[in-house]
């Protein structure tokens, strides 16, 4: 296990390739880098990707919070998904902007063949229902049992909340968390999200505050009962 702290310095894409190296580790099992903010872009994003390439890694946390990462970048992380033995993946990527085509490459980790547990945190990234419909695609995932989407600070309304709500038809689901406050979700919404509750997950959580939710759809969200 290594974990590594290297918030608010100055690293750019050369300390992020020389972070890359460490896929060599030849008995590296769980790996944690914390590198927000620095100074990380496409190619920095490229080299840490690399590291689903380390032989027995099966559980990698990677912060890129307020750096540089862009669609590219969002697009060279999506490939984390060749990862043989990776289960459990956290990618925490708030503050980039890298928009709805970033939101939309990275539902490419449905394909992760060995992936159980999923956190994404894509705060404050200008997403909008166009990218939050790329990210329903993860309900296409046969392995994923736990997952948790943090959306917070973005532009999402009724229908990306819609599109949301298909997760339950992930086949392996069992957990599911959904960070979405401060968006524009309104009533209609709410009433898909609380559909959620209808499904025989083990646990679910949904963070609603800031939207534009009002009586009827808080109603739904509390009256829905489970099947």
């Amino acid at each position: 296990t290594l974990t590594m702290h290297l918030a608010s310095n100055r690293i750019s894409n050369r300390g992020a390739v020389a972070l890359g190296t460490l896929k060599s580790a030849p008995q590296l099992t769980t790996l944690a880098l914390h590198l927000a903010p620095n100074q990380i872009a496409y190619d920095g994003a490229q080299a840490l990707s690399t590291l689903k390439d380390t032989s027995h890694l099966k559980s990698l946390t990677l912060n890129l919070g307020s750096n540089h990462v862009n669609f590219s970048g969002a697009r060279a992380l999506a490939s984390i998904k060749d990862a043989r033995h990776l289960t459990s993946l956290t990618l925490k990527l708030e503050g980039n902007k890298f928009r709805d085509n970033g939101a939309e490459v990275l539902a490419a980790l449905k394909n992760a063949p060995s992936l159980k547990a999923l956190s994404l945190n894509l705060r404050r990234n200008q997403i909008r229902n166009k990218g939050v419909e790329g990210l329903s695609l993860l309900k296409e995932s046969p392995s994923i049992t736990a997952l948790a989407l943090d959306l917070a600070g973005n532009q999402i309304k009724d229908n990306g909340a819609r599109a949301l709500a298909t997760l339950s038809a992930a086949p392996s689901l069992t957990s599911l968390t959904l960070h979405l406050r401060g968006n524009h979700i309104g009533n209609r919404g709410a009433r898909a999200l609380a559909m959620l509750k209808t499904i025989s997950l083990q646990s679910l959580t949904l963070h609603l505050a800031g939207n534009q939710i009002k009586d009827k759809g808080e109603e739904a969200l509390v009256t829905t009962k489970p099947a």
